[in-house]
């Protein structure tokens, strides 16, 4: 198993500014995992794991900024689904969040 860390971000400056509210939240700019199991890879981050393919990893490790249309965008909103699905089914199977 191969792992990297990688940093996922809003793009700064250009039109939103560094002062910018997004470009400063944690729900938009975290730390994530980047994994090699055999041939299976997976990026984890913000307490959940999502697969991904081969070419969706290069291009995530190449470039981690949350553009429009880039995978690490693609991605970042399948991890924000799957924070919404877990937090859903710990709620239904009556565990805390």
């Amino acid at each position: 198993m191969k792992f990297e860390e990688i940093y996922l971000s809003l793009p700064k400056g250009g039109l939103l500014g560094n002062s910018d509210v997004m470009t400063q939240s944690d729900a938009w700019n975290y730390s994530a995992i980047a994994i090699q199991d055999g041939v299976s890879y997976y990026i984890w981050a913000r307490g959940v794991s999502v697969q991904v393919t081969a070419q969706e990893m290069v291009d995530i490790v190449k470039n981690p900024t949350l553009s429009n249309g880039s995978a690490a965008m693609k991605v970042h909103e399948r991890i924000e689904a799957m924070r919404y699905l877990e937090k859903i089914r710990k709620k239904s199977s009556g565990k805390p969040s």
